[in-house]
C-alpha cells in the first residue's frame, strides 16, 4: 500500500501542469453540468424582445447590403469592363 501511494506522489508531482488541468477542467465540467441541471425556464417576453430585437437587425443590415451592393458591383466590374472595353476598341480599331 505505500509503495502505491509513493508512486501517486511521485507521479503528482513529476506532472503538476497536467494533473491541475485535468482537475481545473473536471471542476469545470462538474459546474456546467450542475448549473445546466437546474432546469430552469426562459422567461418568453425576453425571448420574445430579443428575436424582435435582432429581426430588425436583421432587416437593416440586409437594407444596407442592398444599398451598398450596386456601387460594389460597379466598383469591381469597372475595371474588366475597362480592359474588356479596351481589347474591343483594338480589335475593332485593326
Amino acid at each position: 500500500m505505500s509503495n502505491v501511494l509513493n508512486h501517486i506522489t511521485t507521479t503528482l508531482n513529476n506532472s503538476k501542469k497536467r494533473v491541475t488541468g485535468i482537475f481545473m477542467f473536471s471542476f469545470l465540467m462538474a459546474y456546467a453540468s450542475f448549473a445546466s441541471a437546474a432546469g430552469a425556464t426562459a422567461d418568453t417576453g425576453t425571448v420574445t424582445a430579443i428575436t424582435d430585437g435582432f429581426e430588425g437587425l436583421k432587416l437593416t443590415a440586409l437594407a444596407v447590403v442592398a444599398a451598398i451592393a450596386g456601387i460594389a458591383i460597379l466598383l469591381f466590374a469597372a475595371p474588366f469592363a475597362w480592359q474588356y472595353g479596351k481589347k474591343v476598341f483594338k480589335t475593332v480599331a485593326r
